[in-house]
C-alpha cells in the first residue's frame, strides 16, 4: 500500500530592519513587504492544506498564523523547524564577519560539523530538523501540510532528501517567499534495495511497521513573490 503527503515549504518573506545580516535566533518581523512576498506566493497555488506547521520565529509564526485563521485550518508551532542559531554572529553583516573571520566562515560553510561561531553547527541543526520532519511525516501522514519555515531549513531539506551536498545547497537561492512542494511516497512491507538518493529507510518505524521506506519526489513548483 502506497500513501502521499505532500508537504509545501514556504520560506518566510523579508524582515523589519538591517539586510543581509546572520538573521538566525533574532526574533525579527516581518516588513510589509515581506508579508506580501509571502500572499503572493500563497495565492499562486491552490490553498487546499489540511495542516500548517511552523518555525516558532515570528517573522513565519505570525504569518501562519493569520494565514491558518483565514482558511480554517490547524496550526501547529514546531521548533525543530527554527533557524539555525547563528552564535557571535547574530545581527552581523555577512560583510563584516567575512572581513574578521573569513577562514572561519570558510569552515563553517564546508564542514557541517564546523563551530566557530560558537552557535550551532550544521551537522546540529540537521538532525534536529530532520528528526521534526519525521515526525510530522509521521503524524501527518497522507495528508497536505503547509511548512512555513526558513531558508537553511529549507536547504537541509533539500540536501538531505535530494542526497545533494550541503556544500552545493548553501550555494542556493532561496528567496524569501520561496514556495516549493515535495511529495512523498510511503511504500509499506518494501525491499531495503532501493536507491540511496531516492529512499530512506527505516529498519522499524514506531508504529511497528518492518521495512518502511518513504520516497521522497520535488515537484518543480517553486514559486516566489
Amino acid at each position: 500500500m502506497t500513501q502521499t503527503t505532500r508537504v509545501d515549504l514556504l520560506r518566510h518573506g523579508e524582515c523589519e530592519g538591517a539586510q543581509s545580516i546572520y538573521r538566525g535566533i533574532i526574533d525579527s518581523p516581518l516588513s510589509k513587504d515581506g508579508w506580501e512576498t509571502m500572499n503572493k506566493a500563497v495565492v499562486s497555488v491552490v490553498s487546499d492544506w489540511d495542516v500548517i506547521i511552523t518555525s516558532p520565529k515570528q517573522r513565519c509564526r505570525r504569518y501562519a498564523m493569520a494565514l491558518a485563521e483565514d482558511l480554517m485550518r490547524p496550526f501547529e508551532i514546531n521548533s525543530g523547524f527554527r533557524e539555525i542559531n547563528f552564535g557571535r554572529w547574530e545581527g552581523l553583516t555577512f560583510r563584516d564577519v567575512w572581513k574578521a573571520e573569513a577562514d572561519n566562515v570558510k569552515a563553517f560553510y564546508s564542514d557541517p560539523e564546523s563551530n566557530p561561531h560558537g552557535g550551532e553547527s550544521v551537522a546540529q541543526m540537521t538532525d534536529r530538523v530532520m528528526a521534526a520532519w519525521a515526525e510530522i511525516l509521521q503524524r501527518h501522514r497522507g495528508k497536505r501540510i503547509l511548512l512555513v519555515n526558513h531558508g537553511g531549513i529549507m536547504r537541509v531539506l533539500l540536501s538531505e532528501l535530494l542526497s545533494i551536498p550541503m556544500t552545493s545547497v548553501s550555494k542556493m537561492n532561496v528567496p524569501y517567499g520561496c514556495l516549493t512542494r515535495f511529495s512523498v511516497f510511503f511504500d509499506e512491507k518494501v525491499s531495503n534495495k532501493a536507491v540511496s538518493n531516492e529512499a530512506v529507510s527505516n529498519e522499524k518505524a514506531s508504529d511497528g511497521k518492518e521495512n518502511e521506506q518513504y520516497h521522497p519526489m520535488m515537484e518543480f513548483h517553486n514559486k516566489a513573490g
